[in-house]
């Protein structure tokens, strides 16, 4: 047909409504994951999620990254609605609307600040229901970013949401507490399983905290640590993780890896955000290492209990992407007729498939869960315990056919821990004994009185001595707890939700949570080669360098292994050390090819010179930060300011010291922000063995700038030397009474 009967064309203007509709699929977790995604593309290393909390309320949310910026126009782009951008392929935004779908999801009012590397902050707002972007003055949009900045002065973008819809409105102060530590929680564990691979792979910080508009102070940061759902040290069947393949019509090459985990794993890549892992059998499906759908089968088949320890992982290329539609919200994918065909036929040598994969996981599950006759199986729980211990009863002792039973708390008489109520299959607890038992969270007691007490149920009914010997079982265990917890552990206003409380006992406290511990090397003891003499050995033989100075005093020889990228190396260092100086205080340097420098006497000498500008303080600091603490962390758990923890680290862990390390009037970029690509040449300059001060005279900085930027960063160059802490004790333990009152 000529024109198919066209008579004109109109231009269809969408009405302002529509921007109440974008992003309604949206949750707080996905959005915030939205958010990053952006600041991830910009080449962020430091992202950081920040609650404003007035009397425990939610009043707005910041998150803030150093990346590389936005210029106004660019800015004004990213705000439009529907303006089509240039992205890269690696690029993890895909649809381009996420920034305004995600933000206006949970708020009415949407700021965005940002400073490119080429000129001032600048700052655009848009509201729900209207296309009209505001642009703030220049003043407006450097306050803006500025306001709650930290560290080394950095490109990068804030995005504020205002005058939020999702968040508790409450009446109650203890509910809106509540609530905001279950979300930050949540956002910890859902973040670190969406983010796991990019945390691990590219140094990626994100944290956590809250600000208090009142005291006008943040809370402690929490970091999102990642969560693998196939971090196994061992695999639950031989032959497994394996991979199958199979390639479309169009060319596009699908490979899926099965896995079959450990049965009855308690890791926490098994119970992946605290719940059961029957929840997460099934695909993993990554784009560019950001987890898109995390369990499920896409209806290619059906879930099913006896699959908890099957979970398959792809990663999505270019061509795959036609295959496996994203959703707006990135909170999973859909699959395509042909996507779905290529799984079921898709095999490997072995002749492993997906209904074999699954039949494997199955039979293993079966027979994990084979038991011997002696084992007598309990009563089933319908609720009241967690989860985990529902699931470990049926998978210890497994579960009788009898009708599950409740277990509930309930106000009960003082001095009474338990009630049994027999015909209404229900086991209550005494709701005024709870907080000090564990408070919401408890669950050793009642799952052990279950344990004691789930035959009964199993019973038609109780005769007296049955009651009787329940009765004595009640009074000793309630002995037991108020010999513990003491009689006035009994709250009888526990189910009065209106019971005030202080105004300390209402602000939020958010906790830094426990820190991992920090990679140890082992270290031997040998004779070795001459007297000031460094031994480079190796699986194929040794060879002596010369020490560049001789040391004096009892002699100590360390070994300490290394690995390199071809064999097993090891630096052995004979010399004669100091009195009074321990082993592991040695600073041990490694050759690790490619013309990189053995650290050679020199280095040792340095580490062993004893300090002398320790402040009190100065351990605590250290220690913190060798436990892999961030200068933030540390700055908000010792009540200091963050500059002041740099500085100190900077003298004692870097021995920079002196009013020149950060005179402003040598440095002729100074205030200028770094941008992420000049952040990584100066580690890489770091790492390559280029002194600070040289840095620092390169690229216009002060020493301290440059010190300042290298230990804030998530990726640790800067190593703490062994022995530093004994040191710093000796050092302080020694310096005159002036010195050891003064302050940090």
């Amino acid at each position: 047909m000529a024109n198919d009967g066209v008579a004109r064309v109109v231009e269809l203007t969408p009405d302002e409504s529509i921007t109440d509709a974008i992003g309604r699929g949206h949750t707080l977790m996905t959005a915030v994951a939205d958010i990053i995604d952006n600041s991830l593309d910009a080449k962020a290393e430091n992202i950081r999620i920040r609650f404003l909390v007035d009397d425990d309320r939610v009043v707005a949310v910041r998150i803030r990254d150093d990346g590389i910026g936005m210029t106004p126009p660019v800015l004004q782009d990213a705000m439009t609605l529907g303006k089509q951008q240039t992205r890269s392929v690696a690029a993890l935004g895909h649809f381009g609307i996420g920034l305004k779908a995600a933000s206006l999801s949970q708020a009415l009012t949407l700021t965005v600040y940002s400073r490119n590397y080429f000129g001032d902050p600048c700052a655009m707002r848009i509201r729900r229901g209207s296309f009209n972007g505001e642009v703030l003055n220049g003043s407006a949009a450097e306050s803006g970013y500025e306001w709650d900045a930290r560290g080394p002065a950095s490109t990068g973008t804030v995005v504020e949401w205002q005058n939020l819809e999702g968040v508790n409105q409450s009446q109650l102060a203890t509910e809106r507490r509540s609530w905001l530590e279950r979300t930050i929680a949540s956002l910890l564990q859902t973040l670190g399983l969406t983010f796991h691979r990019i945390i691990q792979d590219r140094g990626i910080r994100i944290t956590i905290d809250t600000w208090d508009v009142r005291v006008g102070a943040p809370g402690l940061p929490r970091k999102v640590e990642p969560r693998d759902p196939f971090q196994f040290h061992l695999s639950g069947q031989a032959g497994y993780p394996t991979s199958i393949a199979a390639t479309m019509s169009d060319g596009a090459r699908l490979e899926a890896e099965c896995f079959i985990l450990p049965p009855r794993s308690d890791s926490p890549s098994a119970w992946l955000l605290g719940r059961n892992p029957v929840e997460w059998q099934g695909l993993y499906v990554y784009r560019h290492d950001r987890l898109l759908q995390a369990g499920g089968w896409l209806d290619v088949r059906q879930d099913d209990r006896r699959l908890r320890l099957a979970r398959m992982r792809i990663n999505v290329t270019e061509q795959l992407e036609r295959h496996l539609r994203l959703r707006h919200e990135k909170s999973g994918v859909t699959a395509t007729p042909e996507f779905i065909a290529a799984l079921e036929r898709a095999t490997n040598e072995r002749g492993v498939t997906l209904d074999l994969f699954r039949n494997d996981a199955a039979e293993l599950y079966r027979a994990s869960n084979v038991r011997k006759q002696t084992v007598k199986p309990a009563v089933p729980v319908k609720s009241g315990l967690p989860d985990r211990v529902i699931e470990a009863v049926r998978d210890e002792v497994g579960e009788r056919d009898d009708d599950p039973i409740r277990i509930e708390w309930a106000m009960l008489s003082e001095g009474q821990l338990y009630d049994l109520q027999h015909d209404r299959r229900l086991l209550r607890f005494n709701l005024g004994y709870r907080a000090a038992l564990g408070g919401e969270g408890a669950a050793i007691v009642p799952t052990l009185v279950y344990l004691l007490l789930e035959n009964n149920f199993s019973k038609s009914r109780l005769n007296q001595v049955t009651r009787d010997q329940i009765d004595a079982w009640q009074a000793i265990a309630s002995a037991a707890m108020l010999a513990q917890m003491g009689d006035d552990s009994y709250d009888a206003l526990a189910n009065w939700p209106a019971r005030p409380a202080s105004a300390a006992a209402q602000r939020p406290v958010i906790m830094a949570g426990p820190r991992p511990t920090p990679p140890s090397v082992e270290l031997r003891w040998a004779h070795l080669g001459q007297r000031g003499q460094v031994a480079l050995q190796t699986e194929s033989g040794g060879e002596h360098v010369p020490a560049a100075k001789e040391l004096t005093g009892p002699s100590h020889s360390l070994i300490t292994p290394t690995p390199t990228q071809f064999e097993t190396t090891a630096i052995a260092i004979h010399s004669d050390i100091p009195a009074g100086v321990e082993p592991e205080e040695l600073e041990l340097g490694v050759d690790e090819g490619d013309g990189q420098k053995i650290k050679g006497a020199e280095t040792i000498v340095r580490s062993l010179t004893p300090l002398t500008n320790v402040l009190p303080g100065d351990r605590e600091i250290v220690v913190m930060y060798r436990s892999r603490a961030d200068i933030d962390t540390i700055a908000a758990t010792l009540e200091v300011d963050a500059r002041d923890v740099a500085m100190r680290l900077s003298a004692v862990i870097l021995q920079l010291d002196g009013d020149d390390i950060d005179d402003q009037e040598t440095a002729a970029l100074h205030g200028m922000p770094y941008s992420p690509d000049e952040r990584e040449r100066i580690l890489n300059l770091y790492r390559e063995g280029r002194t600070i001060q040289w840095i620092a005279s390169h690229y216009g900085r002060t020493q301290f700038a440059i010190a300042w930027l290298l230990l804030s960063s998530p990726k640790r160059p800067v190593e703490v030397p062994k022995g530093l802490v004994k040191r710093i004790d000796r050092a302080l333990a020694t310096a005159p009474a002036s010195d050891a009152a003064k302050q940090l």
